[in-house]
């Protein structure tokens, strides 16, 4: 692989590894499991070609795999991008029938449940800002 291509490809995974182990650590596991997996049959099944394959494609389809249903659902609905729970939470809230002051103030709630519900270790944040002026 190009050097410039691999240091792309560094990047992007710097940036997008952390993200969906937080976001979806269960379905990050199975993508990678699935694509040891998939290596493992690669291996023994597939003609010569594909065996040429690294481990990471593997992975990269794995991973890939399990989080198909994310990519459909957002793809063929008014997705918001915001996690599927809370994401339903608030599509209920828009169906029901109430003034939309109450909507509104339902709203409001559940943010503000999901904000309480953050936590952030100030340690780390300023960590990571001491970190980031000395850079």
């Amino acid at each position: 692989m190009p050097e410039k291509a691999s240091k792309w490809l560094d990047k992007v995974l710097d940036r997008l590894g952390p993200a969906l182990l937080v976001m979806h650590p269960v379905r990050t596991t199975l993508g990678l499991v699935f694509g040891v997996i998939f290596q493992g049959v690669g291996l023994v099944v597939w003609p010569v070609q594909l065996k040429a394959l690294k481990l990471w494609h593997y992975l990269a389809a794995g991973v890939g795999l399990t989080y198909a249903p994310i990519w459909i659902s957002f793809l063929t609905k008014r997705s918001t991008g915001l996690p599927e729970g809370l994401e339903a939470v608030l599509n209920k809230i828009k169906e029901m029938e109430v003034p939309e002051k109450e909507k509104e103030a339902m709203r409001l709630a559940l943010i503000q449940r999901v904000v309480n519900e953050i936590n952030v270790d100030p340690s780390n944040v300023y960590y990571e800002l001491i970190k980031k002026a000395k850079s």
